[in-house]
């Protein structure tokens, strides 16, 4: 196992979206979170999508 430094996100990342799919679509209530910077390689953007159960 590697152990990596913990990724300051908030300075990291310039945006953070929460995104649920519709429960006509999908029961389940899955709730993504999408964070968003621009620091990417040649300034490409870097998105990091990160799912959990919904509420």
């Amino acid at each position: 196992m590697t152990n990596y430094e913990p990724l300051d996100w908030p300075a990291y990342f310039q945006s953070k979206r929460k995104y649920a799919i519709p429960s006509e679509i999908d029961p389940t209530n899955i709730v993504y979170t999408l964070y968003e910077s621009n620091a990417g390689r040649q300034h490409l953007p870097v998105i990091v999508l990160v799912h959990g159960a919904g509420h």
